[in-house]
């Protein structure tokens, strides 16, 4: 059996698929298999996938109704045979010697149950944010606290076996924020982490992707999930800057009344936000101005309190 199972869900990538795979089978270590979870694509993605798996034993190709991403993650979930879990978005592409440092990191020590590693993120015009961080290993309560977190499954390697004994798996109800549910519940199970500071990941900024262009109803139930979630203490600073980030992009859609906007986001605690996470709003959702971003957000919220009152 395979030591490492890569999913990649797929959804309409043509243009970036090869890409993605061939980064994956150029890895320096061998012993892994390739999951391409097609959610339905109406491109050429689909025989794309099927290319590569009549090409390389290693690729497994699953055809699935288009449902979303989690729902294609987690059947990759249901069907990985490693005995640890990578994921890869299909627009996006790592290093080659990913698999080969994470599999050693995992051995070295019987108790680390969560690896990370860094990421730059990129456009059509090159790099445009690359993630400052150090190796580390620490106890969870910690890894939570320190600044080389990241809530992103993408650039994480996991256990197939706590993730299969918890009978942990994605949120399909969720189009914004099931990366860090995920992290987040996972993590609620680990003894030790680690950090590994190697840019491995290469994430493709798509301004037309949901993550870029939420709607108001996917705002909304993301902050109603975070708000209430099982995990949210163990995880409070954290969560409260995903809801920072969620609140402020729900403050400025046009398309929601502040009222309803108000009586979402009234009891939501951003004590615990500081200055370098509200700066990293400005650089995730690609705002150019963070000052003229953040006053829109308040005099909207003091208007609704006025109203209120």
């Amino acid at each position: 059996m395979p030591r490492v199972s890569v999913i990649v869900p797929v959804y309409n990538s043509e243009l970036y698929l090869n890409q993605c795979v061939d980064s994956i089978l150029a890895q320096t270590y061998s012993d892994y298999e390739v999951l391409l979870i097609d959610d339905g694509s109406t491109d050429q993605s689909s025989r794309i996938c099927d290319e590569y798996a009549s090409m390389d034993s290693r690729v497994r190709t699953i055809h699935t109704a288009n449902m979303g991403v989690s729902h294609a993650r987690n059947v990759g979930i249901e069907l990985a045979c490693g005995e640890f879990i990578a994921f890869v978005d299909s627009d996006d592409y790592i290093s080659s010697d990913l698999l080969l440092s994470l599999v050693q990191r995992m051995d070295a020590d019987p108790e680390l149950d969560f690896v990370q590693f860094s990421m730059d993120r990129f456009d059509e015009a090159g790099v445009f944010y690359k993630e400052e961080s150090v190796s580390t290993t620490m106890i969870l309560a910690d890894f939570i606290e320190s600044d080389n977190f990241i809530g992103s499954v993408c650039v994480s390697m996991m256990k197939t076996a706590i993730i299969q004994n918890e009978s942990l798996r994605f949120n399909s109800s969720l189009k914004l924020g099931e990366d860090q549910a995920f992290v987040y519940e996972y993590l609620s199970h680990c003894r030790r982490c680690a950090k590994v500071s190697d840019i491995y990941y290469h994430y493709r900024s798509n301004r037309l992707s949901a993550t870029n262009n939420p709607s108001p109803s996917a705002l909304a139930n993301s902050i109603l999930y975070f708000k209430s979630c099982s995990y949210k203490q163990m995880f409070i600073s954290r969560i409260e800057s995903l809801l920072f980030s969620l609140t402020f992009q729900l403050v400025v859609t046009p398309s929601m009344s502040i009222k309803d906007v108000y009586s979402l986001c009234k009891d939501i605690d951003f004590d615990n936000v500081d200055q370098k996470q509200r700066k990293l709003v400005a650089v995730f959702l690609k705002i150019d101005n963070v000052s003229r971003y953040l006053a829109i957000a308040i005099t909207r919220f003091l208007n609704a309190v006025i109203k209120k009152g």
